[in-house]
């Protein structure tokens, strides 16, 4: 049983199932291998309740596949044992509501595109944002339409790329903006190439709906299927999977220079922003050493692409830098640059910025030129050395603001 990014795999019935019209309620029970795994569950689930972003959800049921649909109006109670702390057992009742359309409703995305400020002229050629659907059950994908009038590139001769649950495929609109298109799949897909935000309960790490956290001692991380991201004090980390597995993770360094050196330390607290199947946006806080300065730090990773955005606002003014750890050498690129040379995994990594840059390309270290409160830059990889370094810039500075919901037609 699947309920949203909650699964359910011992045994889970369906007792005291009750319908009435597009309503459905009953209880089950979550027999979990493990404390962790069943708290893991149940933040699932508690994720799915008054959730904005994401007020549609899928739900499978091997038992009786008739109730695999969309549903909306989601109740969830769980029971309160002390048997739960020791051996994984949680009871839970729910109730739903079914959607128009409940099998594969029709659902509609309303995106614009935003050229980003920058220094640099970016993006070099057009297009340049892309939109991206799950693409294993796609049974519908209307082409992205501009509200001005004229079509765009369509996702039929758009690009498919495997992730690590499946397969997405991605075009990129040329017409002007505000546009839509229409889209439907089965809920077994729903969230095939989906940004995620995942966190982890006894070392495993689960999909969590909604914007609930844990406290940082917790490992987090976010996800698309094509790239992993998570920050830690003055570190990085981003991972890439390349098809068939997911490479050694690449190091970063993030701090400042002028006047005085300013390094981010441990990091204090971690907030969901947004957690839809689109795009995911989380706000780090770190502590900065020697100093009573304010720093946040949001990372942003969208359905479809190789690249996460960072964007550093603090009420220290320094010369903010990004360098790869251990030095890596890069070549220039327009508004950044990628390695020089592909990694033990076949890659190169790819980095830029928007603001203007003062880079030393033999250490790997992008470096603003004037000092500033404010940094916004992105990491990516050209897997397999494919060369997409400058396409993944120009992605990055005409991004796509999208969002997507059911309707009944």
């Amino acid at each position: 049983m699947t309920i949203g990014r909650c699964s359910i795999t011992e045994d889970p019935d369906a007792g005291s199932l009750r319908q009435r019209g597009d309503v459905v309620s009953f209880s089950s029970v979550i027999n979990a291998s493990s404390v962790d795994e069943m708290k893991a569950r149940v933040q699932q689930l508690r994720g799915l309740m008054d959730n904005d972003d994401e007020t549609v959800f899928p739900f499978t049921w091997s038992e009786d596949s008739s109730f695999d649909g969309f549903y909306t109006d989601f109740q969830v109670e769980v029971a309160d044992y002390a048997t739960m702390l020791t051996n994984g057992a949680c009871p839970f009742s729910l109730t739903m509501r079914r959607v128009g359309g409940f099998t594969a409703p029709q659902f509609e995305c309303i995106a614009t595109t935003v050229v980003a400020t920058n220094a640099h002229g970016l993006p070099t050629s057009t297009p340049a944002g892309i939109v991206a659907l799950p693409y294993t059950n796609l049974q519908e994908a209307s082409i992205p339409t501009s509200f001005a009038g004229g079509s765009s590139n369509s996702f039929l001769s758009g690009t498919t790329r495997t992730t690590a649950d499946g397969l997405v495929r991605y075009c990129a609109p040329t017409d002007q903006t505000p546009f839509r298109y229409m889209w439907a799949t089965s809920p077994a897909y729903y969230y095939e190439g989906s940004a995620r935000f995942e966190q982890s309960f006894g070392g495993t790490y689960y999909e969590m709906n909604g914007q609930q956290v844990r406290p940082v001692s917790s490992a987090w991380r976010i996800s698309n299927g094509l790239m992993r991201v998570t920050i830690s004090g003055t570190t990085i980390s981003v991972a890439h999977y390349d098809g068939s597995t997911w490479d050694t993770a690449k190091l970063w360094t993030i701090g400042g220079v002028a006047p005085t050196a300013p390094l981010l330390a441990s990091v204090t607290s971690a907030r969901v922003i947004r957690n839809t199947p689109e795009e995911v946006i989380v706000r780090v806080v770190p502590k900065m050493e020697a100093t009573a300065s304010s720093t946040v730090v949001d990372i942003s990773l969208r359905r479809g692409c190789r690249w996460a955005a960072f964007s550093l606002t603090s009420n220290y003014t320094t010369d903010w830098y990004i360098n790869t750890s251990p030095n890596e050498a890069g070549t220039a690129l327009t508004g950044g640059f990628r390695a020089t040379a592909t990694d033990a995994a076949g890659n190169r990594y790819v980095v830029g910025g928007l603001a203007a840059q003062t880079n030393t390309l033999a250490n790997g270290r992008l470096k603003l030129t004037t000092a500033a409160q404010t940094f916004n830059f992105v990491i990516g990889s050209e897997v397999a050395a494919d060369g997409s370094g400058q396409t993944l810039l120009n992605q990055y500075a005409q991004t796509v603001i999208e969002n997507h919901r059911v309707v009944i037609r």
